[in-house]
């Protein structure tokens, strides 16, 4: 107890010395000083600054005027045609009075423009419409004045009507006049001339035949054969398809369309000994030896200078047992091409049947020495040589 009463007595001293003078101790106490954040402060100050700019300047834009026009408005106004202008009134006197002369032209002189005598007859009114055009042009700021009214604004409505009503009653005044201005050459300045090229059958005919050829080379027969067709059917007379689609069609077994179209061909150009050759090698395959002698025999006069010609022919009456002309035909085909041994052969076999065995011993050899023969028809030849020998 003698302790708690120690700290009791040295309170009251504390207190007594305070009472006498001396700051208190909540008297004594200071705040301390907090530091303060400059990044913080540096951040508030650049926050409102942008704030305060972007208020600024949605201000300035809702109190700014602003264009009515747009710039599709502008750009379509650019392109609209200019007004036609009403021609002036024209006063009773001047309709009475007589149009005037148009001065003669001098021998060889060019005549004269028509733009020239439009403008005689119309007043230029270039500047008042340039005028127009370019306060049509310029944007408008208020709400209330049509771009159409400004655009005319040279003279209120009221002044352009009785020049309109005044133009429209007396017409027969400016007649004259238009019927001494000259026609322009060649028709109307504005008209195009297109004319679109159409093809000739002769055109169309070639066209197909390139594409059937196409269509060959990337082994489409079918379609190549259709495309021949085609074009035959365009142009009749081209050679080149009708070969190519005779072919076809014998590679094919199709004889008896390649029959036809080779007969078509040689009734339009009897000089094709080629067709007659392939017709009358139809004829023989078909065992028609006779009809394809007679074929041969009407186109023989066409085809002088062509040697697989004579041979066919010759082969054919051989087989017909007509050895003599068979000889004749030989003949005619190698004074045209002398090195084919076949042919040699040929004529050996018929001047054998005809015994005439020294000339087919030398045909014989010609066409053993001719180089040209598989070894099948050089072992005949042997045989045939013995036999003559």
């Amino acid at each position: 107890m003698s302790l708690i009463n120690k700290m009791l007595q040295d309170l009251d001293k504390r207190h007594a010395v305070d009472a006498g003078g001396k700051k208190t101790l909540t008297e004594q106490l200071r705040p301390v000083q907090v530091p303060k954040d400059w990044r913080r402060i540096v951040i508030e100050i650049l926050a409102g600054l942008i704030v305060g700019g972007g208020w600024a300047v949605w201000v300035m834009y809702q109190i700014s005027p602003r264009s009515v026009v747009t710039e599709l408005a502008f750009q379509s106004q650019m392109k609209r045609p200019t007004p036609a202008v009403a021609p002036p009134a024209v006063a009773p006197e001047q309709q009475r009075a007589p149009a005037p002369a148009v001065p003669a032209q001098a021998p060889g002189s060019p005549p004269p423009a028509a733009g020239a005598a439009v403008a005689m007859a119309v007043p230029d009114r270039t500047k008042s419409s340039a005028a127009g055009g370019v306060e049509t042009l310029k944007l408008a700021t208020e709400i209330g004045t049509p771009l159409g009214e400004r655009s005319i604004g040279a003279r209120p409505k009221a002044e352009r009507r009785p020049a309109a009503d005044a133009a429209r009653k007396a017409p027969s005044a400016q007649a004259p006049a238009a019927a001494n201005l000259p026609a322009p050459k060649g028709g109307s300045l504005a008209s195009i001339d297109k004319q679109v090229h159409v093809p000739t059958r002769a055109e169309r005919a070639e066209i197909e035949f390139r594409k059937a050829t196409a269509l060959l080379n990337q082994g489409r027969v079918a379609e190549a054969i259709e495309g021949y067709r085609s074009t035959l059917a365009e142009n009749a007379a081209h050679g080149a398809a009708r070969q190519a689609l005779v072919g076809l069609l014998l590679e094919n077994r199709h004889i008896d369309e390649a029959q036809q179209f080779l007969q078509e061909g040689l009734n339009l150009n009897p000089d094709r000994s080629s067709y007659a050759i392939l017709l009358a090698r139809i004829q023989v395959e078909r065992g028609d030896l006779q009809g394809a002698q007679d074929l041969l025999s009407r186109h023989a006069a066409k085809a002088a200078n062509n040697a697989d010609f004579h041979a066919f022919h010759a082969a054919v009456l051989q087989r017909l047992g007509r050895h003599k002309e068979a000889v004749s035909g030989y003949q005619a085909a190698l004074r045209i091409a002398p090195n084919a041994g076949v042919w040699w052969m040929g004529m050996g076999i018929s001047l054998q049947a005809e015994n005439r065995d020294a000339e087919a011993r030398d045909a014989f050899t010609r066409a053993k020495s001719a180089g040209s023969l598989n070894p099948d028809l050089v072992s005949f030849i042997d045989q045939r040589l013995k036999q003559l020998h």
